[in-house]
């Protein structure tokens, strides 16, 4: 069974990968400055997250653990590939992207803000570096944290499919 969390967690995070490298070079700002990237994203590996859990249940007894151990092992799995590859395009593959990046977090900070002191925001944004280590490790328990209740919802639903 493990093996097949691993199988279907690995199609996942390569199905997620595929799906944020088409935003990366036809949609760019969508890939970086919208949810579109996080919603679609979200939505491949919910479908496999389903697909996983539903196949597994002929398998496994009663304990509802087991199910949410198959949907949320492949979430995991997807997750840190997703992040893996985040970090390695923004780090070594494309570098540029990070100064995009705070390019449009900046305009959205505006946007939000009403103060007139732009200038100290630059400022800090200069220093600011979204995709050094620890923040793709803080980004990724982030993600772990929602694919847990995710994985708490779609095990309700595949109980309830059964």
């Amino acid at each position: 069974m493990k093996n097949k969390i691993l199988v279907q967690g690995i199609v996942a995070g390569i199905a997620g990968i595929a799906f944020a490298l088409s935003l990366y070079w036809f949609q760019r700002d969508w890939f970086m400055g919208s949810y579109a990237n996080t919603l679609g994203w979200s939505a491949v590996i919910a479908f496999f997250m389903f697909r996983a859990g539903f196949r597994a249940q002929t398998n496994l007894d009663e304990n509802p653990l087991s199910l949410y151990s198959v949907v949320f092992g492949v979430f995991a799995i997807a997750c840190v590939m997703a992040h893996g590859f985040e970090y390695i395009l923004y780090n070594f593959v494309d570098p540029s992207l990070i100064a995009q990046q705070k390019t449009l977090m900046l305009e959205a900070y505006k946007k939000l803000a009403a103060i007139d002191k732009h200038s100290e925001i630059e400022a800090q944004m200069a220093d600011f570096d979204p995709h050094n280590i620890s923040t793709s490790f803080y980004s990724l328990l982030r993600g772990l944290l929602g694919g847990a209740v995710l994985s708490l919802m779609l095990t309700a639903v595949l109980r309830r499919v059964q």
